[in-house]
């Protein structure tokens, strides 16, 4: 009996840190199973930052991107109409008129807001006359628009002219509405 109290007492030991020990083990993995759920969920949450970081900076580069060209777009319309609004002249002359000198207040506000941009004075005639007396008077025509300017405030430097004469109409039609169209100073923007 002594045998099996011995015996039964070893058991008794055995079972108890057979016990304490997967206790134990419990203890760890669960402390171990809480370290790694925290850890994937602080990853998983980090993750979730990184990307919505990541959709706010695609999204900033977005509306930049599309500032950008309505800033461009706009900017182009503008030199557009400073291209497009010709100063137009009577038959034979190269007198600024009152519809003229306004037009070319425009004009000179758009050259001071763009201090980069120059211009291209171009002078032009409707077909009748010669061609060297054409071209005098569309010479004649681009440096009156350039003093005008001058006198604005543009530099001299930011503006060139040359004279087309009758070469490059806008209208070929030989009508009096194509030949006031032709008699004109026309801009190009150089930036």
């Amino acid at each position: 009996m002594k045998k099996n109290i011995g015996f039964n007492l070893l058991l008794v030991v055995l079972v108890a840190a057979l016990m304490a020990t997967v206790s134990c083990a419990k203890k760890t993995s669960v402390s171990e199973s809480l370290a790694v759920t925290s850890a994937v969920a602080e990853e998983e949450a980090a993750k979730k930052r990184a990307e919505k970081a990541e959709a706010f900076r695609r999204e900033r580069e977005r509306k930049i991107r599309e500032a950008e060209l309505a800033r461009e777009k706009a900017e182009r319309e503008v030199a557009d109409k400073f291209e497009n609004d010709n100063i137009l002249f009577a038959f034979d002359s190269y007198e600024l008129s009152f519809a003229a000198q306004r037009l070319l207040r425009d004009k000179a506000a758009f050259l001071k807001n763009d201090r980069y941009a120059s211009a291209i004075i171009e002078g032009h005639c409707d077909e009748r006359g010669t061609t060297e007396y054409n071209l005098a008077l569309g010479e004649k025509r681009a440096l009156a628009v350039k003093a005008f300017l001058m006198d604005l405030g543009i530099r001299a430097d930011r503006m060139t002219t040359i004279s087309y004469g009758e070469e490059r109409p806008l209208n070929p039609a030989r009508t009096e509405s194509a030949y006031t169209a032709n008699r004109r100073a026309q801009f190009v923007v150089k930036k």
